[in-house]
């Protein structure tokens, strides 16, 4: 277990920050703060040395954790993160149900004096139990492109929601199949062509069809009842950071 010194806060009645610095000795004089290492004496809080620097050590992150708790009983998706602050922080997060993600400050927008984000879900493969999985209909002829192309035809307009960059997967009645990604939708919306994946396999007539939304597109989000964040920064200056906020929607199955 990794040794931290931590600090007391009165009005908390508790113990709210680590410090990855460890004195031989702390002492409090005149409003400064002084701590030894090695027999040496160092004052904190000095305009002198890059903030996070302690002892003469290479300067160290900044980590801020907590936990958006908002309507605990409901199955939510957490879909942005606003920062109110001097600076744009790196955010990762993950919720009680394993979903995980987040997003880098340099992909933070600043407008107003603050940052604003969606956050990338980083869980990998496809779950068709989600919100963003629908299914589409039974597909009437498929055709080979070559190439590894194919048309899938339907007998009726296919839903406004497919585009380009969904999957597809398909069922024959006994096995459900990824095939690949749709590469364009016809004018009357009646033909899906899509390029198989790699081990992807192309439907056969009769086989039902359904398709998943891109998360990083749609800015999907993650999906749980909480969210517990980390927020990073590795800024040599001062720094300010007032308040921290997401956006929620309820997740409606």
């Amino acid at each position: 277990m990794s040794n931290f010194t931590i600090t007391y806060n009165k009005k908390a009645e508790g113990f709210p920050s680590f410090f990855s610095y460890i004195p031989e000795f702390m002492v409090g004089l005149n409003n400064r703060f002084y701590s030894f290492d090695e027999g040496n004496l160092y004052v904190h809080d000095s305009d002198d040395v890059p903030r996070g620097q302690f002892y003469g050590n290479e300067s160290v992150l900044f980590k801020l954790s907590g936990v958006f708790n908002q309507s605990p009983l409901e199955n939510k998706l957490f879909k942005t993160i606003a920062i109110e602050g001097s600076e744009a922080w790196d955010l990762s997060m993950y919720t009680d149900v394993g979903n995980n993600g987040g997003v880098l400050g340099s992909n933070l927008e600043k407008k107003e004096q603050s940052w604003f984000g969606f956050i990338r879900n980083e869980n990998l493969g496809d779950d068709l139990l989600l919100r963003n999985a629908q299914g589409v209909g039974a597909v009437s002829t498929v055709t080979s492109l070559g190439g590894g192309f194919y048309t899938y035809e339907f007998t009726f307009a296919v839903s406004s929601m497919i585009s380009i960059g969904d999957v597809i997967y398909q069922d024959d009645g006994v096995t459900l199949s990824k095939a690949g990604l749709v590469t364009a939708v016809s004018a009357d919306r009646t033909i899906v062509t899509v390029e198989l994946v790699v081990f992807g396999v192309a439907a056969s007539n009769g086989d039902f069809v359904m398709y998943i939304k891109d998360k990083v597109a749609e800015s999907y989000g993650l999906l749980g009842h909480y969210a517990v964040f980390t927020i990073i920064n590795e800024t040599t200056t001062a720094s300010e950071l007032f308040i921290l906020r997401t956006e929620i929607m309820k997740s409606f199955p």
